[in-house]
C-alpha cells in the first residue's frame, strides 16, 4: 500500500519544516511531525488483505478547516523560505496565502474538495509527480483515476482515518504550498531553458515526495494511468 497517510497519530500533532536551502537547491525538505509519520510503498510490513472502504471511511477523509492551522502553516513555511535581500517580500507573498489559492483553484475546478485531505493529497502526488517526471500535464481521466485510487487506499489506512482535523489539514496544506512552488520553479527553469536548474528542482520533489512525512513514495518509481499510481521500475512513462 502506498504509504503516504499519517501513521500513528494520536489526535492532532504538532509538525515542523526543516528545510536546507531554497526548493530549487541541493537539499531537500524535512517535514518533522510529532506523531505523524508515513507508513506505506516504502515499508517493508507485509501489507493487510484490501477491501472496499465503506462511506463511513470517507467520511474520515473529510475535516473541518482553521484559519488558525493555515496560518500556522504560512508562518512555518515564510520562516523556511524567506532569505537573503528579498525576505521580506517573500515572506509577505507566503503569508498571503497565494500558494494555497493556487493549488486549491486546480481542486476546486476538478470538481474535488478542499475539505478532504485525500483529494487534496491526490492532487499535490500529481503534481510533485509532474515535477519529477517532467511533464506538463496528466490528463483528467488519468487524475481521476489517480485520485480514486488514493482515496480507497487512505480511506483503508487507519491512522488517516483517526487523525484529528488540524493534523490533515497541516499535511496537506504542506504538501500544496511546497508542490506550488516547486512546479513555479520548475516552470520558470524551463521558460528560461536551464536544464541544470529544472534538475535541481526535479531532485528537489523528489527528494520532498521521498520523505516519510510527506508523501513516502519515490515518485521516479511511478506510473500514472487509468488504473490509478502504479509503481514501475521502468523509465518515466503515462498512460494517457
Amino acid at each position: 500500500m502506498l504509504g503516504a497517510g499519517l501513521v500513528a497519530a494520536p489526535g492532532d500533532a504538532a509538525c515542523r519544516n526543516v528545510w536546507q536551502g531554497h526548493p530549487n537547491g541541493e537539499s531537500g525538505l524535512v517535514l518533522v511531525c510529532d506523531g505523524l509519520s508515513a507508513g506505506g510503498s516504502e515499508s517493508k510490513k507485509k501489507a493487510a488483505k484490501p477491501k472496499a472502504p465503506t462511506k463511513a471511511h470517507y467520511r474520515k477523509l473529510r475535516y473541518v478547516p482553521s484559519a488558525a492551522v493555515s496560518a500556522e502553516v504560512l508562518t512555518e513555511l515564510a520562516d523556511a523560505t524567506a532569505a537573503g535581500p528579498d525576505a521580506e517580500l517573500i515572506r509577505a507573498e507566503v503569508m498571503s496565502g497565494t500558494y494555497l489559492r493556487d493549488f486549491q483553484g486546480p481542486v476546486r475546478a476538478l470538481g474535488w474538495s478542499t475539505r478532504d485531505f485525500a483529494d487534496q493529497y491526490a492532487m499535490a502526488y500529481i503534481v510533485l509527480w509532474a515535477v519529477v517526471r517532467n511533464r506538463d500535464t496528466v490528463s483528467d481521466p488519468v487524475a481521476k483515476a489517480v485520485r480514486a485510487d488514493l482515496r480507497k487506499r487512505l480511506a483503508l489506512d487507519g491512522s488517516v482515518r483517526r487523525a484529528g482535523d488540524a493534523a490533515k489539514q497541516a499535511h496537506v496544506e504542506r504538501l500544496a504550498a511546497w508542490s506550488v512552488i516547486l512546479a513555479s520553479d520548475r516552470n520558470r527553469a524551463k521558460a528560461s531553458g536551464d536544464p541544470e536548474a529544472m534538475e535541481r528542482v526535479r531532485r528537489s520533489a523528489r527528494d520532498l515526495a521521498r520523505q516519510r512525512d510527506a508523501l513516502g513514495v519515490d515518485l521516479a518509481n511511478v506510473m500514472l494511468s487509468r488504473k490509478g499510481a502504479l509503481r514501475t521500475a521502468g523509465g518515466p512513462r503515462v498512460t494517457r
